[in-house]
C-alpha cells in the first residue's frame, strides 16, 4: 500500500518559500534602469546650454525661458504591484505548493512569471499622459513607454 501522507512535502514547500524570495524588476542595469526610473517616477531635468544645443540639433527648439524639461510620471511598476487583482493572481500561483501539487521553487517561479507578465502588460497599455509631440515624431508612435521594446524586455524575475 502506497503512503499518501503529503504533509512532509507541504512542510518542505513552505520552508522553501519561507527561505526564498522573488525579485521582479528591470534587470541588466545601465541605461535601461535609468530610463525605467525616469518613467516610473518622472523627472525634472535642468536645461544647460549644452543640452539646449543638443536638443536644438535634434529638432526640439526650446524657448530661451525654458529652464527645465519635465518628464511626467508613468508608473508601470508601482501601479502594477499595488493592483489587488494582479497580486491576487500572483499569490494564487503558490497555492498548489500548499497542497503538495508542485514544489516550492516551481511555485515561486510561477509567481515571478505572473508579476513579470503583468508589468510587461502595463508597459504596453499606453499609460497616460500622452507623449510630447516631439517624442511622437521621434518614435513615430503615440504609444507611451514603448519604442523598440527594450523596457518591456528588461523586465524579469529571479528566485533568490
Amino acid at each position: 500500500m502506497k503512503d499518501f501522507n503529503i504533509i512532509p512535502e507541504i512542510v518542505k514547500n513552505i520552508q522553501y518559500m519561507n527561505n526564498h524570495a522573488v525579485e521582479v524588476g528591470v534587470m541588466g542595469g545601465g541605461e535601461i534602469q535609468m530610463i525605467a526610473a525616469v518613467n516610473e517616477y518622472g523627472a525634472r531635468i535642468k536645461v544647460t546650454e549644452k543640452s539646449r544645443k543638443a536638443l536644438h540639433g535634434m529638432g526640439l527648439h526650446l524657448k530661451k525661458t525654458t529652464d527645465y524639461i519635465t518628464i511626467p510620471e508613468r508608473s508601470f511598476f508601482r501601479s502594477t504591484l499595488s493592483d489587488d487583482s494582479t497580486m491576487s493572481k500572483a499569490i494564487d500561483r503558490i497555492s498548489p505548493a500548499l497542497i503538495g501539487q508542485i514544489d516550492g521553487r516551481t511555485a515561486l517561479d510561477r509567481m515571478g512569471a505572473s508579476v513579470k507578465g503583468a508589468i510587461q502588460n502595463k508597459i504596453k497599455s499606453n499609460i497616460k499622459p500622452a507623449n510630447h509631440p516631439f517624442t511622437v515624431k521621434k518614435k513615430r508612435s503615440r504609444k507611451t513607454l514603448t519604442d523598440k521594446g527594450q523596457l518591456s524586455g528588461s523586465i524579469d524575475y529571479q528566485v533568490i
